[in-house]
């Protein structure tokens, strides 16, 4: 598979599928070994105090919820949290040229893992917001 995940890269620049450059395990005396993996960071913002929510999305509403009593601004929220905040708000404004490039990003990476037998796929969706002050504007 990582020949085809190579390729798939290669031919998909813009694809969603993770990263991954080591899985490791770390074996320490006195400790349980520990099992790491260095992934490539997805979400990549301008300022990170800009960040409003996050999801993992997976298309799905079984244990798809984290309850957000204490929820911070970085706490992944999941599919029924996004689906209930869309009701209230505007969470995700693409004009069509966008959405036409990301469900084309998406399908690509879904036939990719559809091909080795793979079904489980989460996309890690950022919301940002950007609205600024007067102060902030340019002259």
């Amino acid at each position: 598979m990582l020949h085809d995940l190579y390729k798939h890269f290669s031919a998909n620049p813009s694809s969603l599928l993770a990263r991954i450059y080591g899985v490791y395990t770390v074996k320490m005396k006195n400790y349980d070994e520990v099992y790491l993996i260095l992934m490539g960071n997805c979400l990549k913002f301008e300022n990170k105090y800009d960040i409003t929510r996050v999801y993992d999305l997976k298309g799905s509403k079984v244990k798809r919820h984290v309850k957000t009593n204490n929820a911070l601004s970085s706490t992944t929220l999941k599919d029924i949290n996004f689906m209930q905040n869309k009701r209230y708000m505007q969470e995700v404004n693409l004009n069509a040229e966008d959405a036409r490039d990301l469900l084309k990003v998406l399908r690509k990476d879904s036939e990719m893992l559809a091909a080795h037998e793979i079904m489980d796929y989460s996309v890690l969706l950022g919301i940002e917001n950007k609205i600024r002050g007067f102060g902030d504007l340019e002259n």
